[in-house]
This record gives structure tokens, sequence and C-alpha cells, in this order.
């Protein structure tokens, strides 16, 4: 029987290939992002120069211009950057079309067996992986929704510092973390894109030489970095057409090898057999010590540990519970330097500080479950800090959050800086259950208060209706009437309507209620004019976790939006 180590090497040659080629892709995309970001600061640097009032705030006017030529910018400059990220996709698929026929052509030879497929086209090669989808949306979708995604969160930066009124030097800062936020999601999608387009290549050659190949194997790469699906499928061996296939997720770094007929699966360790020769520190690294000590038992295997799609179960699902919570749900996913400094905020080890991150998204990977994804696993888990600070990117299986705990005056803080929901998951009350779960860890640590900044889409109402307060009453009454006057241009909103907005923003009382009291504001008729003029609002609010009115309206609120 043939030896299959030739024909491993090959394909792991060609996955490092990959890597490769999406780190050129990567460094050209990011001088193109790089000149959009000064670009812009330039633009926003001229405005401040020449367009500001006696107060130093510029003109309204003068903003909209500003906000107009910016989606002049990046309609442009994205056209151009996701013209050239197709043509290199297209070009990868071309030359992973070859390379698939090499690899395989050689290993059939070895194998004694006849290989007769001819070579895809580049074109034909890209069009079988735009076909297919990726984490739930084809190609074309993921490159048409970059220019929109990262121009409404520059947007969104521009309108909060508009109406806060801050300096030229916060609110360059503020724009320079939107533009690297926007860069981590497109080298992601570079990544990603391009292990799609080697895994479909792949498929199809597999599919047109199906009588020479027993099976195709699942290859994971071996480190710390190992997401939990990526692990359980590591060795496993499916029909060719059937099975899952990498990417398994996003950044994903898995890949396969057909088994021929008549050879051999080469003698490597698969993920588990690695795992199992590891001292019992990495394995509770990268385990957890309930599932560690589980592994090192020989109670369960490392597939045990996620369900047929993927999915990690927790403890209680397995049918273990931890005795210390912080250690539930695959909470030992930090392998970043950063992990030390965000222990040291905390004065807990680097495993509690990650269950701390595990812990804010509740049971939204139970509710996930139904919708067929991975929620239950921390997909990328980083962490950074200092004596002062700590912050989480935690990326999962349709969701991005990120917060960042801070002292101020001696109390401790959170900024809630972002939780993005794919479309599909939207509306479905499961950003609501996060938010709870988030709410009761924050008392838990100690937080005294959780800051949050409305978006561009729905924030501004749905902040205000759960209770938030204005961190500035005049920045978010300036924005409240900056929509109402849009909208009444616009024929959403009569002047009568206005008037009743302009009234509640002015009428004095409990101005912690403000937001509330302007989102539940209905007209004679009916009509929700106090959510149509905080859709689209931009203002920085806050909810005092030592305020129990307020916590209790939360709660109320939150409960009735499940």
């Amino acid at each position: 029987m043939a030896d299959g180590r030739s024909h491993f090497d090959d394909v792991v040659r060609r996955r490092i290939a990959i890597e490769r080629y999406s780190n050129e892709q990567i460094r050209a995309s990011l001088k193109f992002l790089k000149r959009v970001e000064r670009d812009l600061i330039t633009r926003l640097i001229q405005l401040r120069t020449e367009a500001t009032t006696v107060t130093g705030r510029i003109r309204l006017a003068s903003q909209e211009r500003l906000l107009e030529s910016i989606r002049s910018v990046y309609a442009d400059a994205y056209g151009q950057l996701g013209e050239r990220i197709r043509a290199g996709m297209e070009n990868l698929a071309g030359v992973e079309a070859g390379r698939a026929v090499a690899t395989l052509s050689s290993a059939a030879k070895s194998a004694g067996l006849t290989f007769t497929t001819n070579q895809l086209t580049a074109t034909a090669a890209f069009e079988i992986a735009a076909s297919r989808p990726m984490q739930g949306a084809l190609l074309k979708d993921w490159l048409s929704d970059l220019e929109p995604q990262h121009r409404r969160r520059v947007e969104q930066a521009l309108r909060i510092s508009f109406a806060e009124g801050e300096s030229l030097e916060t609110a360059v800062n503020r724009l320079r973390t939107v533009a690297k936020m926007n860069e981590r999601g497109m080298q992601a999608l570079i990544r990603t894109s391009n292990a799609h387009i080697a895994s479909s290549v792949d498929e199809a050659t597999y599919q047109a030489n199906a009588d020479i190949i027993e099976g195709v194997e699942w290859l994971s790469v071996l480190d710390s970095r190992t997401t939990d699906v990526c692990r359980a499928r590591d060795g496993k061996k499916w029909p060719v057409g059937e099975g899952p296939r990498p990417p398994a997720h996003i950044g994903c770094r898995s890949t396969t090898i057909a088994v021929l007929i008549g050879q051999e699966s080469p003698a490597r360790e698969t993920y588990p057999e690695w795992l199992k020769r590891q001292p019992k520190p990495v394995q509770d690294d990268i385990l957890g010590p309930t599932r560690g000590q589980l592994f090192r038992d020989g109670a369960m295997s490392v597939d045990r540990f996620v369900d047929m799609k993927g999915k990690t179960l927790t403890l209680q699902e397995l049918g273990y519970v931890s005795s210390d919570p912080l250690f539930r749900n695959f909470v030992a996913q930090m392998r970043t330097p950063g992990a030390a400094k965000a222990a040291q905020f905390f004065k807990k080890t680097p495993q509690e500080t990650a269950g701390i991150a595990q812990s804010l998204l509740g049971d939204a990977g139970i509710l996930l479950k139904e919708e067929g994804r991975q929620s239950g696993a921390l997909l990328s888990l980083r962490m950074d800090g200092s004596a002062s600070r700590a912050s989480f990117s935690v990326v999962g299986d349709g969701f991005l959050m990120e917060r960042e705990f801070r002292r101020q005056g001696g109390k401790l803080v959170v900024d809630n800086k972002l939780l993005s929901l794919h479309p599909s998951l939207q509306g479905k009350g499961y950003g609501t259950s996060i938010l709870r779960a988030q709410v009761a860890e924050y008392k838990r640590l100690g937080v005294s208060r959780m800051n949050v900044t409305a978006n561009m889409d729905v924030g501004g109402y749905h902040w205000a209706k759960m209770g938030y307060a204005a961190k500035s009453l005049d920045g978010f009454r300036a924005s409240v009437l900056q929509v109402a006057d849009a909208k009444v241009s616009s024929g959403i909103l009569s002047a009568a309507d206005r008037a009743l907005i302009s009234g509640t923003l002015n009428a004095g009382g409990n101005t912690r209620k403000l937001p509330a009291a302007v989102a539940k504001l209905v007209n004679a008729e009916g009509k929700q004019i106090g959510k149509e003029a905080l859709l689209g609002s931009y203002w920085e609010g806050y909810l005092d976790l030592t305020d129990a009115d307020a916590l209790a309206f939360f709660e109320k609120m939150a409960s009735a939006t499940r």
C-alpha cells in the first residue's frame, strides 16, 4: 500500500503558500486603507480650521458636507479596493486549481492510479467558490457589505464627535480607533475568503475524481489557537461530497486531504494525539480545567466536546457542572500576551479573566443553537490591558463584541464599545439576552457604570428605550432634533411632530429619564414619532448600576423585549 507522506507534505505546503499570499494581499490592502484614513483626517482638520463657529463647534451645514464627501471617498476607494480583492481572489482560484490537480496527480501516480482530470480555468474555479456560501453568505455579499459597513462606522464616529463638541485631537483619535476596527475586519475577510476558495477548488477536484478517492480527511493546525470545532474534526474522514469542509469559522486555518484508494493515511499526529502529549497546564489552558480532567481521565474524547454542527457543548449539556462558574463554556481561550495585562487589572488568572469575557455572553450560545451557529464557542478572544484598564474583543459565529473596563474616580466602569450581530440574527432578542447577562456580570464584578454609544442604525432608539441616560444633554438634544428636522424635510414627520419632540426635550424634570421619555413619544394618530427621531441619532449614554430605579426600568424593558 502506498505511503501518503509526500501527498501530505504537498497539501501542507499549499496551505502555507495560501497564508503567504493572504499576507501579501493584506499588506497591499492596509496601505490602501491607510491612505483613506489620512484623507479623512486631512478633511477633518481642514474643516475644523475653516468652518467652526465662535464656540468652536463645526457648523451643521459643514458637517453634512464633510459626511457627503466621505461617502464619495468611500464609494470610490472601496470600489477600487473591492476590485483589487476580487482580482486577487480570482488569481488565487486559478493558481489553486493548478495546484489541486498537480497535488492529486502526483499522489495518484504514487498510488498507481489513473488520473485524467483537466485543470479548471481561473474563471471556472472562482465561480465554483463564489456559488458556495461562506459562513452563511456568498463572497459577493461579503465584498459588497465591506464599504457600507466601514463607512457607517466612520460616519457614526464623526457624528458623535460633532454632537459632543470634541477637540480635534479627540476626534482624530476616535477616527483612528474606527480605522483599526475596519482593518481587522478586512484582514479576517481576506484570510477566510482565501481559505474558502482553496477549499471549494479542492472539493470540485475531489468530486471530479471520486472514483479514485476513498474519502476526504480534515487537517487542523496543531497549536493552542485551534478552535473546539477544528480540534474535534481533525483526522476525521468523510466520503466525497459529504460532511463539513473548511473554513469552519472566520479565520479558520484548517484544510483537507484526499485519501486515495490503496493509499495509507500519512503517519502523523492528530490533534487529540498531539494534545495527549502536552503537559497538564497546556491541556487545561486549551480545554479548561474541567474538560482537561475529563480528557486525561479518558472520560471524554476531544470530539465529544462539540455537537454535530461543531457547536461547543456546555458542561451542563455534557452532563458535568464545574464547581467554578468562571470556567464554563470554553473559558480558556486567551492566547495573547495581553492576557497577563488584563489579568493584572482584574487581579485574577488569565483563565479566570477569559471566563469573564465568556460570562458576558450569557446564554446567547444556547439561544443561538437553533440557528445552527457555533455560538457556544469563542472562535477568537483577544485581551489586553494594564494596571488601569482591560479590554476584550470576542468573535463568535455570527457576532462581534468589544468591551473595555477601566477605573474612573476610584470606581470601576465599562465601555460597551461594540456588539454586532449578523443580519440573520437581528431582531430575535439575542442582543438583549447578551445585554442582560452583561449587566448581571458587571454587577457581580462591582461595575458602577456602563457606557454605550448609539450607532447609525437602531442604537439611538434602543438605548433610549432601555432607560440609558445621556452623558451630554445638549449633545443628545442636538442630535435628536437634527434627525427630526431631516425627517420633517423628507415628510416622515410633521412640523407638529417636531414641536412635540422639541417640547419633550426641553421640558425639564428628571434628566436621566429624558431619552426614555422621547422613545415612548407618540402623536395623536398613534405614530411613534419619538422612535423616528431617535433612529439614526448619535449620542453617548450610560446606565448607572448603583441606581435601583434605573436597573428596575432596564430589567422591565429587557424582559419585555425577549
